[in-house]
């Protein structure tokens, strides 16, 4: 009677309903605390591969101006015979890789020119040569990278680019990168890096769509895009080679056909509404 018992009270006792339910409650509980957390690490890490693409971008552009007597890169290259941008013209000269498409595969993603928090869908122009772009800093269509022509031997091809350069295509002397020719009546000439009064202020190349004054006034500070930690920070390369995470208060604004509108600004509680 005696080894019965031992026996008996030596077995094992299972979990009882509510005990079940408290361990489920505790395990969802800690799900709750620890994903805000890994998002956020996730969104942390793909900011630092955006940023470690800008440094690149940024030595390449310092490349080039060392290369060709201090001038910048060309925010886009035309004749009658070629078309680039200053992504693919980096390509071909050899300070960045990245493959040829011909508008048929999908998004070139994993480059030096994705950044990682954005969407993988490319876009091209419109039968008029524009965009599909943002209409203000909320707007999902700052996230999409743009599908743009690319000549290289005597194939023309599309190269896939989620940054954006501070270009102006009409008579803006102070955006860093230039169209040659330009547009628009202006002059052909390329900026110098020295042209540049405050270089490290000065942003060079964005999280954003195309440029940021491609020959309009209209809402062109609504390309420079805030994509990372949720929609908070816009990373950016400035014309000294050091890239930044800037806050959406800080991002560039204003009127388009001066200096101080499109150099990183302090906080200002109007931009915060943008």
């Amino acid at each position: 009677m005696m080894v019965r018992s031992v026996r008996q009270a030596g077995r094992g006792r299972g979990f009882t309903l509510i005990e079940l339910l408290v361990v489920i409650a505790i395990i969802a509980l800690l799900m709750s605390i620890l994903m805000p957390a890994l998002g956020q690490a996730r969104e942390q890490a793909q900011s630092v591969v955006c940023l470690t693409n800008l440094h690149g971008i940024g030595r390449g552009v310092a490349q080039y101006a060392n290369e060709f007597r201090d001038f910048i890169l060309p925010g886009q290259f035309r004749d009658p015979y070629a078309e680039n941008n200053w992504a693919s013209l980096m390509v071909n000269q050899g300070y960045a890789n990245a493959p040829m498409a011909d508008g048929t595969e999908p998004a070139q993603t994993g480059t030096l020119f994705h950044c990682p928090s954005a969407s993988d869908t490319v876009v091209t122009q419109d039968s008029r040569g524009f965009w599909p772009l943002p209409d203000d800093r909320n707007d999902p269509q700052g996230y999409l990278g743009t599908a743009q022509r690319w000549t290289r031997d005597d194939q023309e091809k599309l190269i896939h680019v989620w940054y954006a350069a501070n270009m102006a295509t009409w008579r803006v002397d102070d955006f860093p990168f230039t169209s040659f020719p330009q547009g628009g009546g202006g002059r052909e000439v390329l900026h110098r890096m020295s042209d540049v009064r405050r270089p490290a202020d000065m942003v060079a190349i964005y999280d954003g769509v195309w440029a940021h004054n491609d020959g309009t006034t209209n809402n062109g500070w609504a390309r420079i895009f805030p994509r990372h930690i949720n929609g908070r920070f816009c990373n950016a390369l400035f014309v000294d080679g050091h890239a930044d995470s800037l806050d959406r208060q800080m991002l560039p604004v204003g009127s388009l056909q001066h200096e101080a509108s499109h150099v990183r600004r302090p906080p200002e509680w109007s931009l915060a509404l943008q």
